[in-house]
Formats: structure tokens, sequence, C-alpha cells
């Protein structure tokens, strides 16, 4: 018959914790973080959540700004894209486009019947900067990648480490590397609800035993 059931990372040994923390899983590493609270502040698991909400808070400043500066230019990069496609198929699009921004010749009557004829029309101008702009994005990536292999951070890893930086300053009693691993896991996505539910289960789980 199976006992000792476990149920969530605050039933789990400190070691089985451990290697759970170092293979990603972020709850272990809010739970790691929770127990070196305990350690050093002398409190028991429950009374952590409001240092580990001080911290997850802290860690999330400016988290709001990056969030909206990713969305517009994940927005950005959609109504572009989207927008190429009647730009270049579509009559009525690609001839407004056409009188203010290029101001080439009107087409012939017959030689737009079909989207497909459309295209080659309107390919003429709009073939420069989608080309242009297609081949920039490309040498981006690639340098994106090359920036890994050699080991450069990407702007994410440098806005992460920054945080776990000031963290790490504003902590200075717990230990640098656990503090360090859950500010990493949480900088760009945030805690601080994680941790409330959190302190829920674990009230739970305290009331069950």
């Amino acid at each position: 018959m199976l006992k000792n059931r476990v149920t969530h990372v605050s039933e789990l040994e400190n070691t089985d914790l451990f290697k759970m923390a170092k293979s990603g899983n972020v709850d272990a590493k809010r739970e790691m973080m929770r127990r070196e609270i305990m350690y050093v502040d002398g409190v028991s698991h429950a009374d952590t959540t409001a240092t580990l909400l001080k911290i997850s808070t802290l860690a999330e400043a400016g988290l709001g700004r990056v969030h909206a500066s990713g969305k517009v230019m994940i927005f950005g990069a959609q109504a572009v894209g989207w927008g190429s496609i009647p730009l270049v198929f579509s009559l009525q699009a690609s001839s407004a486009f056409n009188e203010y921004f290029v101001t080439a010749e009107p087409p012939e009557h017959g030689d737009t019947d079909t989207w497909l004829e459309v295209g080659a029309w309107s390919w003429n101008w709009m073939e420069p900067p989608l080309g242009t702009i297609s081949f920039v994005l490309l040498c981006l990536q690639w340098a994106a990648e090359q920036k890994k292999n050699i080991g450069l951070k990407t702007a994410a890893e440098v806005f992460s480490y920054r945080i776990q930086e000031k963290l790490i300053r504003e902590f200075p009693q717990y230990h640098s590397q656990i503090l360090g691993d859950y500010v990493e896991a949480i900088a760009l996505v945030g805690d601080s609800a994680n941790v409330r539910d959190d302190a829920l289960v674990i009230q739970a789980l305290s009331q069950r035993k």
C-alpha cells in the first residue's frame, strides 16, 4: 500500500528538492527559498510567506515596462505581417498605397483581374522592403545565435541578472545562490500570485497533518 504520498514540493526531502530546483523547476526554487528564510530567520514554514512576497514583489519591479515593450513588438510584428497581405494582393489596398507612397503607373485594364495578377503588379515596390526586412531579421537571428554560442547574454538575461544582483544586495543575509536561482526563475514572469497560492496550499497541508 502506498504511504507518505507527496502532493506538494514542501513535502520533499532537501536532496530531492535540490535536484528539482537545479533542473529548473520554479516551484522547487520557491520552496528552496522558503527553507532558506526558515533557516536564516528562524521562522516557521508558514511564516516565510511575508518575506517571500517581499522578495518576489521587488523582483517584479519594472516588469510592467518590460512586458509592455514586448507586447508592443509582438502586436507590431503581427500587424505588419498581416497587413502585408492586402498590400500585396488587394487591388484596393495596393492602389491606395501606390497613390500615397509609390506613385507608380497604374496597371492596364485587365492586368489585375485576379489576386495573383494584383500581386504581380504590387510586387514591383513591395519586394524591396519585404525582402530587406526579411534579410535584416535573418541577420539579427543569426547574430543572436552567435551571441549564445560565445556566452554573451541576451537582453532578457541581462535584465534578469540585474534583478538578481539587486535582490542579493537587498537581502545579503540569504545564500546568494539560492536567492539568485529563485529570482532568475521569476524575473521575467513574476511570482507574487504563485506565492500567495502556495501559502494556501501549505496551510491546507499543515491542517491535514
